[in-house]
């Protein structure tokens, strides 16, 4: 190499650069140990910018809000779906309550009401009546 060398694209002196941070040029394409010189080229340790820094560190707290904002957006589901399924279930129930609320409205006279109310739930019958019941299904 000559006195001259090429560092980060700024030239340098050799002497002002530690023996550590000397790197190859692009032209010698033959290693030292085939040169015979016996020692291998010296890599220099790639340093991280500030900008690249900053850089990674921004979408870093990206990344993290992100992830956080999706978890609690998957909470916030969770929530709304057994709320959904228990308002499901409130209006199933509010929906047998109508169909019952009709058939009561379909016996307008009370007399009629009152007697099927008697004949289903009390087993009553009228006189004179005579009744068959399935002993099987017993």
């Amino acid at each position: 190499m000559d006195k001259n060398s090429h560092i980060g694209g700024a030239a340098v002196f050799r002497s002002e650069v530690p023996q550590a941070q000397v790197r190859k040029r692009s032209g010698d394409s033959v290693s030292a140990e085939r040169r015979g010189l016996g020692r291998r080229p010296i890599k220099i340790k790639r340093r991280w910018s500030k900008v690249t820094i900053v850089f990674m560190l921004f979408w870093a707290i990206v990344i993290v809000a992100s992830f956080t904002y999706f978890i609690g957006l998957a909470g916030e589901y969770n929530e709304l779906r057994t709320n959904y399924w228990h308002v499901q279930s409130e209006i199933e129930a509010e929906e047998t309550r109508q169909r019952e609320l009709l058939i009561r409205q379909e016996f307008d006279d009370g007399d009629a009401f009152l007697e099927q109310l008697a004949r289903e739930r009390l087993g009553l019958v009228r006189p004179n009546e005579i009744v068959f019941r399935n002993i099987a299904a017993e």
